[in-house]
C-alpha cells in the first residue's frame, strides 16, 4: 500500500527508572560549526532527587567528549569511555561516571562536551544522523544521544522540559526543534535561536540545521530549502497539512495538537516524527500532492502526536500502540479528503497482503516473520514486525473492522476517548471498548489476542 520510509519511534512512555539518575529538565547552549562538523555544548541539568545516590551515571554519543563535569559549581571528577549501545545510530555510547553523595532537587550538574556526528549505517541503511557542512540533523534517544542521557541503552524514561535550547551557528542556517522557537538574534554572521520545550518524551528531541526558508502558515510552519522546487511544495504542504491537522483534532487527542506544527524538508532518510516536529525527505516534499505516496507520509507522520498515548513497555498493548495506531490513524484521514473509495482499495490491498503472508509465510519473495496475536507482539518484537507483518496489516484491519461494525457514533466516540485518555493499557483499552460497542469485545479479543481470521473478520467474505 506505501512506499513510506518509517522511522519514528514511539513518542511517550511510562514508569518510573530503575536506576539512580533521572533529569527533569534541561537547559543547553549548543555551537554548531559546519566547516569541521563539530558541536560545542554547556548542558545544564536539573535532576530528579535522589538522597541514596551515590554515582552519576549518564550518556552521550560515543564522539562527543566531556571536558568538564560540575555539580553545583564545584568539579567532580568523572571518568568516560565507551560501551555497547543499541540506542544510539552508531551502536556505541560514550558512558560517563562521577562519584557523589547523595541528589537532592536543588543539585544542578553541568556537563561541557564537544566532538562530532559522523554519518553511520551500523544501526540501518540511513546515513541520516551527522553533522556537516550541509548541516547537522540529529534524532534523539534512540539515535542520537547529542544531550546527556540517564539511561541505559533500550531502557524507557519520563518526558523531559527543555527550558531553554539555545543553538548557535552561521545566519544562514536555521533550526528547528521541537516546541516552540522563542528567539532567533542574527549578530556578526551568526544566529543564535532559542527554543522551549515542555514535556518531551524520550524519542522526539530531535534537532535540524539546514538552509532553511521559514513560511509562516499560522497553525503550520515549514522550513523548505531555497530552491523553486522546495519553495512551490512547501505552498501545497501547508495546505495538505491544513486540512489533516483539522481533521485530527476534530476525531483524536485535541491537546496535543494545539502547538504550531513544524513541518521540515529533511535530507533522504528524513521520514520522522517527534512531538510537533515533523521531517518529510527531500523528494517526497518536492512530490507533494492531493494523491499518492507523498501525501500519505505527511498524513502519518502528523497523526503520531494525536493518537499515541502513553503506555508502558511492558504492557501486552505496547507494540501495538506504537506501530498499530499511527499506522492506521491517518487513513480514514485521508479517506475524507481522497474519497472513501481510495480508503476502501487501500484496505483491501492491506487484506490481499495479509492474506498472502499468512498463506505463505512469504511477501514479494521476502521471508515473514511468524505470525503473533498483536498483544503477543512486544516492545523488542517491533523492528522485526513494523511495516513488515502483523502490525502494518492485521492492526490496520481490526480497526476497520471496527469501523465497520460499529455505529459512527460509537466507533468515533471511542477512538476519541482511547486517543485522550491520560494513559492506556490493555486492560483499558478493552474496558473502554465495552463503554462504546460492547457487542464487539468478544471480537475485539480474537482479533487482537489470537491469530484466527474467520470469513465474518474479512472485508470480502469468501
Amino acid at each position: 500500500m506505501r512506499g513510506l520510509v518509517m522511522l519514528g519511534l514511539s513518542a511517550l512512555l511510562l514508569g518510573s527508572a530503575a536506576w539512580a539518575n533521572e533529569a527533569k529538565s534541561y537547559n543547553i547552549a549548543l555551537r554548531f560549526d559546519p566547516g569541521s562538523g563539530a558541536v560545542k555544548a554547556t548542558a545544564r541539568v536539573a535532576l530528579k532527587p535522589e538522597p541514596q545516590a551515590k554515582t552519576l551515571t549518564f550518556y552521550l554519543h560515543d564522539e562527543l567528549k566531556v571536558s568538564s563535569l560540575r555539580l553545583n559549581g564545584r568539579k567532580l571528577a568523572f571518568h568516560q569511555g565507551p560501551v555497547a549501545y543499541d540506542f544510539s545510530y552508531d551502536t556505541k555510547a560514550n558512558r560517563v561516571e562521577a562519584k557523589v553523595a547523595g541528589l537532592s532537587a536543588k543539585d544542578e550538574l553541568e556537563v561541557v562536551y564537544s566532538g562530532r556526528f559522523s554519518p553511520s549505517t551500523a544501526r540501518s541503511p540511513s546515513d541520516y544522523m551527522r553533522g556537516d557542512k550541509d548541516g547537522l540533523y540529529l534524532r534523539s534517544y534512540g539515535y542520537s544521544l547529542w544531550f546527556p542521557i540517564f539511561a541505559p541503552d533500550r531502557s524507557s524514561f519520563s518526558p523531559v522540559d527543555f527550558e531553554n535550547l539555545r543553538i548557535t551557528a552561521p545566519e544562514r542556517l536555521r533550526a528547528v526543534f521541537v516546541g516552540e522557537e522563542v528567539t532567533r538574534a542574527v549578530k556578526n554572521g551568526e544566529a543564535t535561536a532559542t527554543w522551549q520545550a515542555k514535556a518531551v518524551g524520550p524519542f522526539d528531541a530531535q534537532l535540524t540545521l539546514r538552509l532553511f526558508r521559514l513560511q509562516d502558515g499560522g497553525e503550520v510552519k515549514t522550513y523548505a530549502l531555497g530552491d523553486v522546487a522546495s519553495l512551490a511544495a512547501a505552498d501545497r504542504v501547508i495546505t495538505q497539512a491544513g486540512k489533516l491537522v483539522a481533521y485530527y483534532r476534530s476525531h483524536y487527542r485535541r491537546a496535543a495538537g494545539e502547538r504550531v506544527i513544524h513541518l521540515v524538508e529533511e535530507p533522504p532518510y528524513g521520514d520522522i516524527a517527534g512531538a510537533n516536529m515533523i521531517g518529510l525527505a527531500e523528494e517526497r516534499w518536492r512530490g507533494i500532492k492531493d494523491d499518492g505516496d507523498e501525501i500519505e507520509t505527511l498524513a502519518h507522520e502528523l497523526v503520531h502526536a494525536f493518537v499515541q498515548t502513553p503506555t508502558a513497555k511492558t504492557d501486552a498493548l505496547y507494540a501495538f500502540q506504537i506501530e498499530g495506531f499511527p499506522s492506521y490513524f491517518h487513513l480514514p484521514a485521508l479517506g475524507s479528503l481522497l474519497g472513501e473509495g481510495w480508503y476502501n482499495a487501500q484496505l483491501d490491498h492491506v487484506e490481499k497482503a495479509y492474506l498472502e503472508r499468512r498463506a505463505t509465510g512469504k511477501y514479494r519473495g521476502e521471508t515473514m516473520p511468524p505470525e503473533k496475536a498483536i498483544l503477543a507482539l512486544t516492545a523488542d518484537d517491533i523492528s522485526a514486525y513494523k511495516d513488515v507483518f502483523v502490525l502494518n496489516d492485521r492492526a490496520l484491519l481490526f480497526w476497520d473492522y471496527l469501523r465497520r461494525k460499529a455505529p459512527p457514533s460509537a466507533y468515533d466516540g471511542f477512538v476519541h476517548a482511547l486517543t485522550a485518555a491520560p494513559n492506556v493499557s490493555a486492560d483499558s483499552f478493552f474496558a473502554l471498548l465495552g463503554q462504546y460497542m460492547p457487542e464487539l469485545v468478544p471480537d475485539a479479543h480474537s482479533w487482537l489476542e489470537t491469530t484466527a481470521f474467520p470469513d465474518a473478520f474479512r472485508r470480502q467474505q469468501s
